[in-house]
């Protein structure tokens, strides 16, 4: 669960944006939630944000925690079981996601999930989910399907490609962040720390003037309680420094992956043409 505060826009010195910053980091570990924050430009009205988690804080403190059902007004709804016509179960559903944005509440879902599944979650195991009661007009409820129904298969797929696209990002401040905090493994088991890993990446990068078309496709997760393994084909295009003719390389490619508090992050990896990986095919892209 996530309360996501929303913002009026007026300009604020950076002291108050650090300010609300720490305060938001302070609730957060105090109470165990996440405030999900995209800030605006210009910077949000740090006053109002401040207050609006100062009542956060008295709500959760004095434990005025209350169904979802009840902060909602007990809204009547059909149960699961009566929608068969699947005109019907979207007129439902639609109704149901209208109500809850009028009261500020988001449910995202990552992955395909049936109506009939969404609506079921929502009656059944969303509205029994205990809130604090808070009632102001700049703060958003926010909740996840995947929060309650983890797809760690799914999930470590989707940090797989995420770790694979950032290798090729040529973007120092991203090419590490799905990287494991412990460093990275090479294949003899020598540990690479952050910096030594970015150095091998950097040492990529140099030898070629771009790199574009990168896909990950028949990806297969196989996961054992906080680690996982991805296996899956990888195809890039290089284009080589002092080159006119850019390359297409391809092969089987290797991931294992720790879980940790935000999701998967890769501790090793064999890709064909970068990292340890020489079962690999090169032929011209074009």
């Amino acid at each position: 669960m996530f309360y996501y505060p929303r913002y009026s826009s007026s300009a604020d010195p950076e002291e108050e944006l650090r300010e609300h910053i720490e305060k938001r980091r302070e609730l957060e570990t105090k109470f165990g939630v996440t405030f999900r924050i995209d800030l605006p430009d210009p910077a949000p009205d740090i006053d109002e944000f401040l207050d609006s988690l100062n009542t956060f804080e008295d709500a959760i403190e004095s434990d005025r925690r209350i169904p979802l059902r009840a902060f909602l007004n007990y809204p009547r709804v059909l149960p699961p079981d009566a929608l068969n016509d699947r005109h019907q179960l979207a007129e439902e559903l639609d109704a149901l996601l209208e109500m809850l944005a009028l009261h500020s509440i988001q449910i995202d879902v990552l992955y395909d999930v049936s109506d009939q599944e969404l609506y079921r979650f929502i009656v059944e195991e969303l509205f029994d989910e205990l809130v604090a009661d808070i009632r102001r007009p700049e703060m958003n409820l926010w909740f996840s399907y995947e929060e309650f129904h983890p797809n760690d298969e799914a999930d470590s797929i989707m940090w797989t490609d995420i770790f694979l696209r950032n290798l090729f990002s040529r973007d120092n401040r991203i090419a590490i962040l799905t990287l494991g905090s412990g460093g990275f493994i090479l294949p003899r088991g020598q540990v690479l720390s952050h910096l030594q890993f970015r150095d091998i990446v950097r040492a990529f990068w140099s030898r070629y003037t771009a790199l574009y078309d990168i896909e990950l496709t028949s990806p297969v997760a196989t996961v054992a309680g906080d680690e996982a393994t991805v296996t899956a084909v990888v195809a890039w295009t290089g284009l080589p420094r002092r080159s006119r003719e850019p390359i297409r390389v391809a092969g089987r490619a290797s991931f294992r992956l720790i879980r940790d508090m935000d999701g998967w992050q890769v501790i090793q990896a064999h890709i064909p043409g970068v990292l340890g990986s020489p079962h690999a095919t090169l032929e011209p892209a074009f």
